[in-house]
């Protein structure tokens, strides 16, 4: 059977890749499996908690394609938008930019308070928090973009 050094060893190998959450959740899924089903050899904990952690690796992958999509769209709106700068059919000083987030339960505290930010000039950064810059995402799964804006006005 696996002695308690070798799952040691095994458990230590499975956090490889993962974030500090979700090593956590990991070694709290193990102390949970240790005392609701104490009958289980360290072999069979291990299947369970490889089981557990590849669910894990997963929602990593799903996270870092998402939020790696979302750093290509909003790059190459950016391109779009200073080769339209450059070619004279957008004018920086008629634009702002506006965080546009999808205010549900999901949303986090950074988004939020990016999308009650007024629109900011063209050639700014969004500042909230440890946010700083001047495209979406804020973080890892954000589901934010930036549009632009027309200034309004002034009244005559």
């Amino acid at each position: 059977g696996l002695g308690v050094e070798a799952e040691a060893r095994e458990l230590l190998k499975l956090q490889i890749g993962l974030t500090k959450q979700q090593r956590t959740s990991i070694w709290h899924y193990r102390q949970r499996l240790m005392s609701t089903m104490p009958h289980l050899s360290p072999a069979q904990r291990l299947s369970r908690i490889k089981r557990y952690r590849d669910a894990k690796v997963r929602l990593r992958a799903m996270t870092i394609a998402r939020t790696e999509l979302s750093f290509a769209q909003s790059g190459g709106q950016e391109e779009i938008w200073a080769e339209g700068v450059k070619q004279g059919v957008l004018d920086p000083g008629a634009l702002s930019r506006k965080w546009l987030a999808t205010v549900d339960l999901r949303i986090c505290s950074i988004c939020r308070g990016l999308s009650k930010i007024a629109p900011i000039p063209f050639e700014k950064s969004f500042a909230y928090g440890t946010f700083v810059g001047n495209k979406a995402p804020a973080h890892p799964n954000c589901r934010c973009t930036v549009a632009l804006v027309r200034k309004k006005k002034p009244k005559a």
